[in-house]
């Protein structure tokens, strides 16, 4: 016969420090800003198909110069439960040879760290850690020719000719020249040093799409089918699954962070890396799933609590004597399906809300002492309406009670209707009061099916729950003094068909973790079990984008800049004062048209004209060698027509070669008529005739024109 156990009596500090812990570990109030970012990249390896396996690409893909002393450094975690033979990154040296880091099976069996070099195996014979980080290192000597490997504590050496190579290419991961096996491995804080001073870190923390960038020079990382660790601050991960064709009920241990899954009457214990601890059968075969019973976990006592909101009793089990006790008999039909529940730490007591069962919808409010074996039904004024699927917390002294589905009469031969309200129950006064109703800004967008437990933020005064309707789960975070909301999640994306459900949402904070545990009862009865993880602190699309600095220019590339800079400068000063000297000899384009004591115009080249090619090169000399001008040509004031040759001869002149310009043929032309040279010479020998007679005989009229007009010498 059982033994009844004995009424549980807490003393004034056991009360204390209850509330002090679940305080902290179970359910009122969570900190979720004061942990540190994920950071890292997850590669995929075995549990995808090759060619979806990860890599990660240094520098972008491109070679990285060797230096005499350099060094690759960085953190390595390797994952539990997967094949754990692979590649973890390659040196390709000058696009010829490489050396892979890699785990590798000896003769022994054993799996061991090694440096694989052609045909060659280098063994660092040393325990490989698991699920945890460890520093990782090659120091390439290129005067030793040697490569120094490290894992943890252990070291090796291996030789190789790093002398004759000049740069090398760094791939972790997949590498489809060499092979496609990957170790199931997170790696972050990638770090290059070259003669001792570090150029590269990649932190593999926040990126952009599939690239990361170094902090130093902003160097990119890219990555093909990656998973960023960040990620995890956003995104749902499914981190354990299973079924059952047998009724099951599931527990959560937030102090230790441990799973209780209980099954028929077999009870299964899982740590927070889901690995099995213990596994208990009960007593005399005794099963609690055959009764009208949910499960919680009781951190203070350590024990596993099965309790009924029909019988309004409890059962405990002992992991001493594996038993429950005392032996539950009721075998009512289900009516508190879909309860909300939460713990008090200000009165040491478990609560719970509403249900649906049997055509009906609840409102009812159960109170459960952690020192007593029997539940007491709380009357409150005025009543919230009947509902199920909704979610509750608890805050100084007060119930938080948000969404569901029901109706006023909690009849289900009535329409139901999702709700959007929170209502607020005093627990001292027993009063409720509605503090908003968001129907109208939500109503024909998304349900408001809920995880049974939510939890209250004070630093920013919001409500975090996961709605279950909309696109098959998001955390979603409630301002408590409005109804206002904002999804602070991806998408579970969890479709799965169901006939009935259980929805956990359960926070631990040594893990910085929400999980959500959701089970699923399919129409034979069956059981679609799933938890899911999200890390802590939460962050949005915005937080996990890497910023782009602006350029930080380093001193080698400043003096680089100033030198072109000054370089530039020189040379603009010389153009401009040749220019100058130019222009001091040119006349002027814009002086007024000249009257000579013949009374005949000459007219000065415009500005127009002086800048049109295809005037300089054609249309003055041919307006000056027109035929009907002969008589003009032996004016007294030809040397004025002679400037004007001049200045479309100018570049000639100044550096007294012959340069055949384009530009130029039209003079050539016209030189070759006035002097009747034919076609029959040798054409280069004939241009450059042409061209150096006519300079000679220039500048012979500009020395001439010199002392004649005085503002040509200013």
């Amino acid at each position: 016969m059982h033994q009844p156990y004995p009424t549980i009596k807490l003393t004034m500090n056991q009360t204390y420090q209850y509330i002090l812990l679940l305080g902290a570990c179970l359910l009122s109030t969570i900190n979720m800003q004061a942990t540190e970012l994920d950071s890292g990249l997850y590669f995929h390896a075995y549990e995808v198909s090759a060619a979806n396996r990860t890599s990660l690409q240094l520098e972008g893909g491109k070679p990285i110069a060797l230096t005499n002393q350099f060094e690759l450094s960085f953190d390595l975690n390797l994952r539990n439960n997967e094949s754990i033979f692979g590649a973890i990154l390659h040196l390709t040296f000058d696009d010829t040879t490489a050396v892979h880091l890699m785990l590798v099976i000896d003769e022994n069996n054993h799996i061991y760290p090694a440096l694989v070099l052609n045909d060659q195996i280098h063994y660092l014979k040393t325990p490989l850690h698991r699920q945890q980080w460890v520093p990782v290192s090659l120091r390439l000597d290129r005067k030793m020719n040697q490569i120094k490997f490290s894992y943890a504590q252990a070291e090796t050496s291996v030789s190789i000719p790093l002398h004759n190579f000049h740069s090398s290419t760094i791939t972790f991961g997949r590498l489809n020249s060499f092979g496609r096996d990957v170790v199931p491995m997170n790696v972050r804080n990638i770090s290059l040093a070259q003669n001792g001073k570090q150029v590269r870190l990649w932190k593999l923390g926040k990126h952009n799409g599939n690239i990361c960038q170094d902090e130093i020079m902003q160097s990119p990382a890219i990555s093909e089918s990656p998973y960023w660790l960040m990620d995890n601050h956003m995104e749902w991960q499914l981190v354990y699954s299973t079924t059952s064709t047998e009724p099951l009920l599931a527990a959560f241990d937030a102090r230790k962070t441990q799973f209780y899954f209980i099954k028929k009457n077999v009870i299964e214990v899982y740590d927070h890396k889901f690995a099995l601890q213990r596994r208990h059968e009960a007593k005399d075969n005794y099963s609690i799933t055959d009764y009208n019973s949910h499960c919680l976990f009781d951190t203070l006592t350590n024990q596993l609590v099965a309790y009924s909101l029909i019988s309004n009793k409890i059962a405990r089990f002992s992991f001493e004597t594996n038993e429950w006790c005392p032996i539950q008999d009721n075998k009512y039909d289900v009516i508190y399906n879909n309860h909300a529940y939460t713990f008090n730490p200000t009165d040491s007591a478990y609560y719970f809300f509403g249900g649906y069962g049997h055509f009906t919808y609840h409102n009812d409010l159960f109170r459960w002492k952690v020192d007593v074996d029997t539940l007491q039904k709380i009357n409150y004024e005025p009543q919230v309406y009947p509902r199920f699927a909704a979610a509750m917390t608890a805050y100084d002294n007060k119930l938080y009670i948000l969404g569901g589905r029901g109706n006023k009469l909690g009849r289900q031969a009535v329409e139901s209707y999702f709700y959007y309200d929170l209502w607020r129950i005093d627990l001292d006064s027993k009063q409720a009061v509605k503090l908003w109703d968001g129907e109208e800004k939500y109503k024909d967008k998304v349900g408001c099916i809920l995880s049974s437990s939510m939890y209250f933020n004070p630093t920013d005064s919001c409500l975090y729950v996961v709605n279950m309707d909309d696109e098959g789960g998001k955390l979603v975070c409630f301002n408590l003094h409005n109804s206002n909301y904002t999804v602070v999640s991806h998408a579970i994306r969890n479709f799965d068909e169901y006939q009935d459900f259980d929805y956990k949402l359960c926070y631990s904070a040594a893990q910085h973790k929400f999980y959500l545990m959701i089970d699923k009862i399919l129409s034979d009865h069956s059981h679609k079990f799933f938890i899911y993880a999200i890390n802590t602190p939460l962050l949005s699309e915005e937080d996990i984008l890497q910023p782009v600095p602006s350029h930080t220019w380093d001193t080698k590339s400043v003096i680089i800049i100033l030198l072109l800079s000054f370089s530039i400068l020189l040379i603009c000063a010389f153009w401009y004062r040749r220019r100058i000297i130019q222009l001091r000899n040119a006349p002027s384009s814009l002086q007024e048209p000249e009257q000579t004591d013949d009374n005949t115009t000459i007219i000065p080249i415009s500005e127009k004209e002086e800048n049109n090619p295809s005037i300089e090169g054609t249309a003055v000399i041919q307006n000056y060698y027109d035929p009907e001008r002969i008589e003009k040509r032996d004016h007294p004031l030809n040397a004025q027509r002679i400037i004007y040759l001049y200045e479309m001869l100018n570049i000639l002149i100044v550096d007294e070669k012959v340069q055949l310009l384009p530009i130029r043929e039209g003079i050539i032309n016209k030189l070759k008529i006035v002097k009747n040279i034919s076609e029959n010479r040798d054409s280069n020998v004939k241009n450059y005739n042409v061209i150096n007679d006519s300079i000679r005989q220039l500048k012979q009229s500009l020395i001439n024109i010199r002392k004649k007009i005085p503002r040509l010498t200013d």
